[in-house]
């Protein structure tokens, strides 16, 4: 009898603790890593930011990004931008870089985070070209039109670099489908460098990130997720 007790108090015990590591992992799995959740939300706000205003490569909309890019990086692209058109040089860029695109995609995803070094965080992103086109059906005794999405070209692929410079996370480079390094190619042509001092706000409080949620009772800006919104869910 006793040994049938001890039996299945160990039993007990073996299934009490499955329960607990199934419940941390659980906790685990609801819960993501922090880094990687904020790099994808500035991955998201990003190009939810992007694919509504224009996406022409000029100086006034590189500067209406720069609270999502690394220094440096923004820098780059800014003078790049303050280039003269009349150098009789093919430009470096053609189209949008941030899509890697002459025909502006109208739909974005976010696939796979992972870290890549301690201060490195890499996202996939899919840029699709929707559009709406109508149809008539046929119900026996009526016709009806309806209306569905179709691709209008096939979905790009790219990866989004970020680093972390004093408390952000921010982008630094954009990969294309093909390999190339957005910020490889601005090096290479590089003519002039702009001072890459990081602004104010990237070394102040949390609080007074662009991108968090706004405070409770303000309105959110176009780009900001709304404050009752779970981290991995902005």
């Amino acid at each position: 009898m006793r040994s049938v007790a001890f039996g299945q108090r160990v039993a007990a015990w073996w299934l009490g603790s499955l329960v607990v590591v199934g419940a941390t992992l659980a906790s685990a799995a609801e819960e993501p890593n922090h880094d990687l959740v904020q790099a994808v939300h500035v991955v998201r706000t990003f190009y939810k930011f992007h694919l509504s205003h224009d996406m022409g490569f000029t100086e006034d909309t590189v500067v209406k990004r720069k609270e999502w890019l690394s220094p440096d990086f923004y820098a780059l692209l800014l003078a790049e931008t303050r280039k003269p058109k009349d150098s009789g040089e093919a430009p470096v860029i053609e189209g949008d870089p941030f899509t890697d695109s002459q025909e502006y995609p109208n739909r974005f995803s976010t696939g796979v985070a992972k870290r890549t070094g301690e201060d490195e965080i890499t996202v996939d992103v899919e840029l699709a070209w929707v559009k709406k086109v109508r149809e008539y059906r046929q119900y026996h005794w009526r016709r009806e039109e309806v209306t569905r999405e179709v691709d209008a070209n096939p979905p790009r692929h790219m990866t989004v670099k970020l680093t972390r410079g004093q408390r952000l996370w921010r982008i630094a480079d954009l990969i294309s489908n093909d390999g190339k390094s957005l910020r490889g190619l601005l090096d290479a042509h590089e003519t002039q460098r702009l001072p890459a001092k990081p602004p104010d706000w990237m070394n102040q409080p949390a609080a007074a990130d662009p991108l968090a949620p706004p405070k409770p009772g303000e309105p959110a800006k176009p780009w900001q997720p709304s404050g009752d919104a779970k981290p991995w869910e902005r």
